[in-house]
């Protein structure tokens, strides 16, 4: 949102503070420079917010991959412990004579 700043006003009450006019019209326009240095207008964020979504985007699929390979790395270690629980059940017999 854009600073409103009111030159002539501020001149104004320099003015009536006792301050000379091409004084008083010299600091509002200092003010109003200084206060317009710090505020970025949509149009300077827009490039920023662009490449914050790109990052961001590009995150999440590097989190997609990794959380995808991680539950298939999870799922082949549980189907390979279930089939040597499997072997070892059915075999289990042959292990101790019967």
């Amino acid at each position: 949102m854009p600073v409103r700043f009111d030159t002539l006003e501020f001149a104004q009450h320099l003015r009536a503070s006792g301050i000379a006019q091409d004084h008083a019209e010299g600091h509002a326009a200092a003010v109003q420079k200084i206060l317009l240095l710090d505020v970025a207008s949509r149009g300077d964020l827009s490039p920023d917010l662009a490449q914050l979504r790109a990052e961001l985007k590009a995150f999440e699929e590097s989190l997609i991959n990794r959380v995808t390979k991680l539950v298939v790395a999870i799922l082949v270690g549980t189907l390979s412990a279930v089939g040597l629980l499997v072997a070892l059940f059915a075999n289990v017999g042959k292990l101790f004579g019967h």
